[in-house]
């Protein structure tokens, strides 16, 4: 070779050498005169995909989409919100409960105090369990990523350990002696992109066993937190399983209380004629509002206009499967002789029994009502309403349209002395008619 092609192998040597020393996996076997490989080294190890370096998990076939991952993050902190919410006002009947303690002058005082609490604890109950399901499906996706992060790095780990004993093997000089035993500047062209090749290839493979390396890293880091966050959920959840129970025994007691004694039963009497009240109130303003709502020609659907459940007189379905405990109208206490009267009557059922819509309406109250508990006010049009007290649960929202049949609470016994029933009303604007003589 003469002067200035020796010159110029050398320099561009040089800046293989440069590679080399910035990247030490650059070496390679010898080339023949054609500039191709004069030896084939070893064949790399062979994994589940192949010689070719494992793609990272993220977009490994059948890794959980990112988006989904996404989804259930965001469904988590929405939760979270939630459950913080929930577990300020829980805090706050705690702590005005604890400050009523002994205090409170009446059983029916203590009795709605008692059932408010236990109403927020419930929730709370029911949006930690929802929270530990969507956590669980959260934990199943982060373990899937775990093991797929895992099989990566050791196809990877197996790729490099192939490479570093090639590179012992033949040495980083021979890289060198193969470019500069070049025979035509073409072919020193040819190995130097070759050699290049190589190096680039092997800084990859570095790469990307550094990139997965870290991925696995942090799939267990989350994996630990995500274990931790779990198991300290259902231990709070257990936790306030246990105040339910404590609460209910101490509404039980109550209960009894006012059930044995005049003097609370009386009270307990009167507390429910001021609900009574309370109802005919809140049914004179939804009252109102419809009428005002028609003079001005607001736009309403075309059945609160007609007189279909009117029509439906005496054939209704019953909300609820149970039986009458209590009927609509006067009634005299065997025992005190107190008298009392029930604008509704009130069906025994079960805790968790599914009360249902007696026919098509908008619900136009959906809160807790002093005196009833959870309670719901359906508007059937043309002025008539039917009312679904003590529930446990509620499903609906203020200004929903439902049709008959569907589910819209659950049976529970919040504010009621009769145990686990449905107070039930239809009422004629504020009057109150007999619910008997309009169900089948």
């Amino acid at each position: 070779m003469d002067f200035p092609r020796a010159a110029f192998a050398l320099s561009l040597a040089l800046s293989l050498s440069v590679l080399a020393v910035s990247f030490p996996a650059a070496g390679v076997a010898g080339q023949s005169q054609s500039g191709t490989p004069a030896q084939q080294p070893a064949q790399p190890p062979k994994s589940g995909a192949g010689t070719q370096p494992a793609a990272s998990p993220a977009s490994q076939p059948g890794s959980q989409p990112a988006g989904q991952s996404s989804d259930l993050d965001r469904e988590i902190q929405d939760q979270k919100k939630e459950l913080e919410s929930t577990r300020k006002d829980l805090e706050a009947k705690r702590r005005t409960a604890k400050q009523l303690l002994g205090k409170e002058q009446t059983a029916v005082k203590d009795l709605r105090r008692v059932d408010k609490e236990i109403n927020v604890t419930e929730k709370y109950v029911k949006k930690l369990t929802r929270t530990e399901g969507t956590l669980d499906r959260q934990l199943t996706v982060t373990t899937g990523e775990v093991h797929k992060a895992r099989d990566a790095l050791s196809l990877q780990r197996e790729l490099l350990a192939w490479r570093l004993r090639e590179i012992y093997k033949y040495g980083r000089t021979r890289s060198l002696e193969f470019l500069l035993s070049s025979e035509s500047f073409a072919q020193l062209l040819v190995r130097y992109r070759y050699l290049a090749m190589v190096a680039d290839s092997d800084k990859q493979l570095m790469q990307e066993f550094d990139r997965d390396r870290a991925h696995l890293e942090n799939s267990e880091a989350k994996l630990k937190t995500q274990l931790s966050g779990i198991t300290s959920l259902r231990k709070e959840k257990e936790h306030e399983k246990g105040n339910l129970v404590s609460l209910r025994t101490t509404k039980q007691t109550t209960v009894n209380k006012i059930q044995s004694e005049r003097k609370s039963y009386e009270e307990a009497a009167r507390e429910l004629e001021r609900a009574a009240a309370r109802t005919a109130k809140i049914l004179d303003a939804l009252e109102r509002r419809r009428k005002d709502e028609l003079a001005r020609k607001v736009p309403t659907p075309a059945w609160m206009l007609s007189a279909d459940f009117e029509k439906n007189r005496g054939i209704l379905n019953w909300p609820v499967s149970g039986s009458v405990a209590s009927g609509f109208g006067n009634s005299v206490h065997p025992r005190f002789g107190t008298k009392t009267f029930n604008p509704g009557i009130d069906i025994s059922a079960p805790l968790g029994t599914e009360i249902k819509a007696v026919s098509r309406g908008r619900v136009d109250y959906a809160s807790w009502l002093e005196g009833l508990g959870n309670c719901i006010i359906l508007n059937h049009g043309a002025g008539y309403y039917t009312l679904y007290a003590h529930a446990a649960e509620v499903f609906v929202r203020v200004g929903q349209e439902v049709p008959a049949g569907q589910v819209i609470a659950k049976v529970g016994d919040s504010e009621s002395i009769r145990g686990s029933c449905l107070h039930f009303e239809v009422r004629k604007g504020k009057q109150a008619l007999d619910p008997e003589q309009w169900l089948r």
